[in-house]
């Protein structure tokens, strides 16, 4: 953005104006929506806050936080470390926001101009956890750091407690360090540029009673989270969520550190009761589980796209489908390397794709490249179809294999175009020539 002479004068003098509080706020400006926002916003410093993380600064974010006026208002968070002991509740219509820029930084404790960190005692559901009546908040450009020491970054009310579309918006946060990065219910939700990482559990997780509902997720990273980067499995269905240009990795090491243990099977993504979901240009990479883990049935997991996305290094395969209905990748890539850069890492994935007990799976284009066990089949599959470009439509019936004795597992060699039966313990190929 450019500003004129004229402009930067004009603003110091309104600065000068109207105190020290204003120029903090300016100084942490990130775009013109945050200065004008930043003249009328409820300064936690002037409510009392410290922002030195040693001191306690729960009680002044929560009056800067109750001063904000019914009809919607702003908080403002200077430079600082801020320590808090219990969650804090903005009210609707509020814009929360400080001076944080995300960078990739896997630890439970990142390093940030702008942070609210959890206490050694902290006491709640997550660090920001507000009534099932609150719309239209926004966070912008903050650290939320459990440090180890909460049970969620954003702790959404349960779906019971929801009235209507809440409409957050999540913006240039970093979310590390708790048990689950986002846990709850999430209706009509937009997060954009947004890095989850380090957390004991889950990135994101709809889990019990909760889902998530028409949102969408845009250029955001998941990673170094000890669970699994995204699972939804609630009894309740989510639908309608877009993910766009996100990267879900490294989900089962611990917190970035190549000595600590391992979590074997750790997916990039889980889905156990979703519809209607689409990603797109979206990849993983080097999670001990499978990159995408569909695990559940034709009624609990249906209507799924992948477009354009990418699964390379991910554990056991780099993409598993069992029970499904309806779930379609096109022009998607499964590639095979070594899940530590520096080299001597577990090399995956086992397979490229695995599908067992499927009706209507689709594979359409792109590759699986560098595997020699490409595709892993176990019936029933029906009506599994993959579209290999070079060889046009391709079939394959599983309820009744054409050889036996059967073992129930089979994987398609595109490049030779054959179809590759275990049978008696050994691998036979049938020609589809």
């Amino acid at each position: 953005m450019t500003v004129d002479r004229r402009t930067v004068l004009r603003r110091a003098a309104q600065a000068g104006a109207l105190g020290s509080a204003v120029t903090v706020g300016l100084a942490c400006d990130s775009g013109p929506a945050s200065a004008a926002s930043a003249i009328k916003a409820e300064d936690v410093k002037r409510h009392g806050a410290a922002g030195d993380g040693r001191r306690d600064d729960t009680d002044a974010i929560r009056k800067a936080l109750a001063a904000v006026p019914d009809d919607g208002g702003s908080v403002f968070f200077p430079p600082g470390d801020y320590l808090v002991s219990g969650q804090l509740e903005p009210k609707s219509q509020t814009l929360v926001f400080g001076c944080h820029s995300p960078r990739y930084d896997p630890v439970a404790n990142p390093g940030s101009a702008c942070k609210l960190r959890a206490a050694a005692r902290f006491d709640g559901g997550g660090l920001i956890a507000p009534g099932g009546s609150t719309q239209g908040v926004t966070l912008r450009n903050l650290a939320l750091a459990g440090d180890g020491n909460a049970p969620a970054g954003l702790r959404l009310p349960a779906l019971r407690d929801v009235t209507g579309e809440q409409g957050w918006t999540l913006e240039n946060l970093t979310i590390a360090g708790c048990e689950t990065g986002i846990a709850g219910r999430a209706h009509v939700f937009s997060l954009v540029n947004c890095h989850v990482h380090a957390n004991s559990g889950w990135g994101i997780e709809a889990s019990g009673g909760d889902r998530w509902n028409d949102s969408h997720v845009v250029n955001c990273f998941f990673y170094f989270n000890r669970a699994g980067n995204l699972r939804f499995a609630g009894s309740e269905q989510s639908a309608a969520v877009e993910f766009a240009n996100c990267r879900f990795e490294r989900a089962g090491n611990a917190y970035g550190k190549p000595s600590a243990p391992l979590a074997q099977g750790s997916p990039g993504i889980r889905l156990e009761h979703a519809r209607f979901l689409s990603f797109t240009n979206c990849f993983t990479d080097a999670n001990t589980g499978p990159g995408v883990e569909v695990a559940g049935d034709a009624e609990r997991v249906r209507a799924i796209s992948f477009t354009g996305c990418g699964f390379h290094r991910d554990g056991r395969a780099g993409v598993s489908v069992e029970g499904s209905s309806g779930v379609r990748f096109a022009n998607c890539v499964i590639g095979v390397g070594e899940a530590d850069d520096a080299g001597g890492g577990p090399r995956g994935p086992d397979y490229g794709v695995q599908l067992q007990g499927s009706d209507d799976f689709g594979w359409t284009g792109g590759g699986v490249e560098g595997l020699r066990k490409r595709w892993r089949l176990q019936p029933p599959n029906r009506r599994t179809a993959i579209i290999d470009p070079a060889r046009g439509f391709m079939t394959l019936p599983l309820e009744r294999p054409a050889i036996e004795p059967f073992d129930g597992l089979v994987y398609l060699d595109a490049d030779a175009g054959d179809v590759v039966v275990r049978s008696d313990s050994a691998w036979r190929r049938l020609p589809l020539r």
